[in-house]
């Protein structure tokens, strides 16, 4: 029984009705999945690089600092460590090393998958490393943690006035004499 119009068929022994679905349809969701998992591909293939990635240069193109010289800085004060020691901007980058990177409040341990030297869109960013799942779960921890820490912290309910001011200044200073 087919009902015009509608492109659906009852399903047999009375089952919810489902879409009819012929080969036509079948070969295009097919062909759209592939043309997704290709166009992937070439993204992947254009933001990886063969030739050498400074340290600095790939924590940029990942999208991990904004500029290239606060990379350069965090890397210079210590703050990311290339395979368990601190490391130059001008170190070479390889597939596979393990970065230890302090974020802020954030400590990441993300491993290097792919190369690459263009600074692009965040989703074509990622595909460069993978975070390990102790780091993600270090983080989540610490994340809650804070959370619960400024939790019995009230907010104040209105600004201070000038006479508050200047009776908070007058006990800071009494504190500091």
């Amino acid at each position: 029984m087919y009902l015009s119009g509608v492109g659906v068929n009852p399903s047999p022994q009375g089952q919810p009705w489902y879409p009819a679905r012929t080969h036509a349809t079948q070969l295009a969701l097919s062909t759209k999945l592939e043309l997704a998992a290709i166009s992937w591909l070439a993204i992947l293939r254009e933001v990886m690089t063969d030739t050498p990635v400074r340290l600095d240069k790939w924590l940029w193109a990942a999208r991990f600092f904004k500029t290239r010289g606060l990379a350069k800085d965090a890397i210079e004060g210590g703050k990311v460590h290339y395979d368990g020691a601190r490391a130059k901007p001008s170190r070479n980058v390889e597939v596979g090393a393990m970065l230890r990177m302090r974020l802020g409040f954030d400590e990441k341990t993300v491993e290097v998958l792919a190369l690459s030297d263009k600074r692009r869109g965040a989703p074509e960013a990622q595909l460069l490393y993978r975070e390990t799942e102790e780091s993600v779960e270090k983080r989540l921890a610490m994340a809650a943690q804070r959370k619960a820490q400024n939790a019995g912290q009230a907010a104040p309910d209105h600004k201070p006035s000038k006479k508050d001011r200047r009776d908070i200044r007058k006990m800071k200073d009494s504190f500091n004499a």
